[in-house]
């Protein structure tokens, strides 16, 4: 990422997410992360991971932090298309954010925190219903 598109990126965080909800980790190195704090509609906290190795060219991988478990304490360590998860990785749940295919360098990283709360939003759905994700968030 330049020092512009940083200086981009981190306007916008500052001005959405607020100063003290995220940490932007090695931003101008090879092993750029967010870390930032996702409240759902419920209150309910989540941290989202967003590994930008590579970003704005390349498509980021977006985490929650922790095993996640489905509705029915089963963890979500596999890849699931229904459950819109690519299972564990470090201790983390993968999300699959659906971006790859149509990735461009003009997403922003806000955009892709926003894609990851969405998804938290459906999981917490999922958590009260036993519906799959699938329900909420159709592949594109």
């Amino acid at each position: 990422m330049t020092l512009n598109r940083k200086s981009v990126e981190v306007n916008i965080l500052d001005r959405t997410l607020g100063r003290d909800k995220y940490r932007l980790v090695d931003p101008l190195g090879s092993n750029t992360k967010l870390y930032a704090l996702a409240k759902t509609s419920s209150q309910k906290e989540y941290v989202l991971i967003l590994d930008l190795a590579g970003y704005p060219e390349a498509c980021p991988k977006i985490y929650v932090r922790g095993e996640l478990k489905d509705h029915w304490g089963k963890p979500m360590s596999e890849t699931s298309a229904s459950m819109h998860c690519y299972g564990y990785e470090d201790g983390n749940t993968r999300l699959c954010q659906g971006w790859q295919a149509s990735w461009t360098p003009a997403y922003h990283i806000f955009a892709l925190y926003m894609r990851g709360l969405f998804w938290l939003e459906c999981y917490e759905r999922h958590l009260a219903t036993g519906e799959t994700i699938d329900k909420y968030l159709k592949h594109a």
